[in-house]
């Protein structure tokens, strides 16, 4: 397995125009330096950014609602430990019916 994420979002964008204006996969792959396997996944399931890890099980929005949860903590003085902070996250997926 080679190194991860060597190209760039303009890179992706430039190999994806070019195959659609007739280019192969392969030389679009070459010339801007985007594994072959990425393009042929963007464009099979038409994602717009390229994204590392596990999908996120919250939407940006329940993020932030989460963050300020978070914040209003440290606005009350409770110390903020890993533990606090994974229970809060437990209670926040319950109320929202947000699998975990």
């Amino acid at each position: 397995m080679g190194p991860r994420k060597q190209w760039s979002q303009i890179q992706l964008e430039n190999a994806l125009e070019a195959i659609n204006e007739g280019q192969s996969q392969r030389a679009a792959s070459k010339e801007f330096k985007v594994p072959r396997r990425t393009l042929k996944r963007y464009l099979n399931n038409g994602l717009s950014e390229k994204r590392l890890g596990r999908p996120s099980i919250l939407s940006v929005q329940q993020e932030r609602d989460f963050v300020q949860r978070i914040k209003r903590y440290c606005e009350v003085g409770l110390p903020l430990t890993p533990k606090l902070v994974r229970r809060q996250m437990f209670k926040y997926c319950q109320k929202h019916s947000q699998p975990i």
